[in-house]
Order: C-alpha cells, then sequence, then structure tokens
C-alpha cells in the first residue's frame, strides 16, 4: 500500500524528498531551535526598546508640563507686578489729590511774562 501511495504521487508530477538521516534531522532541529531563540531575542529587544521609548515619550511630556508651570507661573508673577504698579500709581495719585485739595488754588499766569 505504502509503494502504491508514492507510485501514484509520483505519477501525479511529485515527487518524494528523499528520506532525512539521524543527523540531517538533528541539525534541521537545531536550526529550528537557534531560529526561535533569535526571534525571542528579537522579540525581547524590541519589548526593551518599546519601553525605553515609551519612557523617553513620558520624560518629554514630564518636561513639556513643566515648562508650561513655570511659563504660567512668570505670567502670574507678571500680573502681580503690573497689579502692584497700578496699586502704587493709584496711591500715588490718591495723595496728589489729597495734598492738592487742601493746597490753595495756583495763580493764573501773568500774561506779561507770557
Amino acid at each position: 500500500p505504502l509503494a502504491a501511495s508514492a507510485t501514484a504521487q509520483g505519477s501525479a508530477g511529485g515527487t518524494l524528498p528523499p528520506p532525512e538521516s539521524a543527523a540531517q534531522a538533528a541539525a534541521r532541529r537545531a536550526a529550528e531551535s537557534a531560529e526561535r531563540a533569535r526571534a525571542a531575542g528579537s522579540a525581547a529587544a524590541l519589548s526593551v526598546q518599546d519601553r525605553l521609548t515609551a519612557q523617553r515619550l513620558q520624560d518629554a511630556r514630564n518636561v513639556q508640563q513643566e515648562l508650561e508651570s513655570e511659563q504660567m507661573e512668570a505670567r502670574l508673577e507678571a500680573r502681580r507686578q503690573a497689579l502692584r504698579e497700578a496699586q502704587a500709581a493709584a496711591q500715588a495719585a490718591a495723595t496728589l489729590t489729597r495734598n492738592n485739595a487742601g493746597a490753595p488754588p495756583a495763580a493764573p499766569p501773568n500774561p506779561a511774562s507770557a
């Protein structure tokens, strides 16, 4: 029966490969095992690289957030300074107004000196 199936396959155009020796089979298994090990190593390296990339991305986001916070603080401080300056100007204007309210009116300009 085996000879008949081999003959049938042979007559269909395909030929059976010669039987594999024990040494060839061992070499094939070793090559397949090495290929699996290389693939696993590549996958592990990619996994490490992915983790490093994700960490760098998170670090960049953190730096960006810190920069935005510092910029916000700088803007707030500038607003505080502007408010302090406006308050000082308002106090100076109020002081001048109070001082001028108690002072006698200024003399009109002398037309002869003009």
